[in-house]
């Protein structure tokens, strides 16, 4: 979906992503890698082996 966004506002001359959108997404994925790797996360193993 946002790839699709991105597509979008470049067609129309648009920046591609707006300052606030970077900084938001920049944000999203430092969270998820330090939650993804603290201990007990998942809490359900999903591949176990």
């Amino acid at each position: 979906m946002l790839a699709s966004w991105v597509l979008l506002r470049r067609r129309h001359g648009d920046l591609a992503l707006p300052i606030p959108v970077m900084i938001a997404v920049a944000v999203a994925v430092i969270a998820w890698t330090v939650l993804r790797n603290l201990p007990g996360f998942p809490l359900v193993p999903t591949i176990s082996g």
